[in-house]
């Protein structure tokens, strides 16, 4: 283990624990949240499975990502309290837009199944996949810490591929729908408003937990 934090793997290795934790605790609150009053699942098991695919194949560049020169500054150690720290702080964010989406899907939409479940895998997807720019790093993402090269064109790709997917013959076998275009502006306003406050509780979280 000797050198294992000072080369940035350690710091790859968080980053997709935390991204991972985080997100896997907020979506499982969400879908036991909604079986309370859906008549139906929020989403099938075949789409939670093609979504795990998609957010593992969008991490395989994780291990290239470059890690802030200060976490490599000092030695550092696994932190199983920090990871519950944060997993516990961070997954309700996720849940909070998970039944945002629930209410624009059944109250704006009049969403059936399908397409309740469309848009729940859209929105959960993008926010589940592009927080990583937010959590990879405790500086402002993209302007102070930059994602590394291969890690930024894999999440992005994989983030068109999800999002056009209920628009394919793929879309139809997994029993997706076409989602309105109305819906897309409120996904970016949902996604947006989504990073900002993660970044905004990460200052917060930073200052009160140490790691």
């Amino acid at each position: 283990m000797k050198g294992f934090w000072r080369d940035g793997r350690l710091g790859n290795t968080m980053k997709y624990i935390l991204m991972g934790t985080s997100s896997n605790f907020g979506n499982m609150f969400s879908a036991a949240g909604a079986s309370l009053f859906l008549p139906f699942l929020p989403m099938l098991p075949i789409q939670i499975l093609f979504m795990n695919l998609l957010y593992d194949v969008a991490n395989m560049t994780l291990p290239t990502d470059a890690v802030d020169e200060e976490y490599i500054r000092k030695p550092r150690r696994w932190d199983v309290s920090f990871v519950r720290k944060f997993t516990l702080f961070f997954g309700p964010f996720s849940s909070l837009y998970d039944f945002l989406t629930y209410g624009i899907m059944l109250f704006i939409f009049a969403a059936s199944a399908e397409l309740f479940q469309s848009g729940w895998f859209v929105e959960s997807f993008w926010t589940e996949v592009l927080v990583i720019f937010v959590i990879r790093t405790r500086r402002i993402p993209f302007f102070s810490s930059r994602p590394g090269k291969w890690l930024t064109i894999l999440t992005l790709s994989c983030v068109l591929f999800g999002t056009m997917v209920p628009f394919t013959p793929l879309g139809r076998l997994l029993e997706f729908a076409a989602l309105p275009s109305s819906y897309w502006i409120l996904l970016v306003l949902m996604v947006a408003t989504y990073l900002l406050l993660v970044e905004t509780g990460k200052v917060f979280f930073y200052k009160i937990c140490k790691f």
